[in-house]
């Protein structure tokens, strides 16, 4: 099915865009997982506030083509234990975090900058 017709896998497809800008920031590396046959694949990130995951819906792939792909057993891979609440938890305080590094909102102002945009875009 596509995202044009199935509510949920468009929902899934939208989500899938939040731990793409993650791995711009942090790096990540995405294994298999044998566990889950709906969504076999997960994205791993350690941040300043903990290791974040998620499940990638195999329609989705194509946006992680940059992330290292590494076997279940990495250490890089193994699943910290945090829950979805717990996960959500840390990525409102890595928020927090990001908000407070000094010159971050300048730079991003000036990537955002409609006057440099249109230069960067030729």
């Amino acid at each position: 099915m596509t995202t044009e017709t199935d509510p949920l896998r468009a929902v899934y497809h939208e989500r899938a865009h939040l731990p793409l800008i993650l791995t711009a920031l942090f790096g990540a590396v995405m294994a298999e997982d044998p566990q889950d046959d709906v969504r076999p694949h997960t994205i791993y990130f350690d941040t300043p506030e903990g290791q974040m995951s998620w499940h990638i819906d195999q329609a989705d792939l194509y946006l992680f083509e940059h992330v290292e792909r590494v076997r279940s057993d990495d250490l890089r891979a193994c699943w910290d234990g945090h829950s979805t609440p717990e996960k959500y938890r840390r990525l409102r305080a890595l928020t927090a975090t990001l908000g407070r590094v000094s010159g971050l909102r300048e730079m991003i102002a000036d990537l955002t900058d409609p006057t440099t945009l249109t230069s960067r875009r030729r």
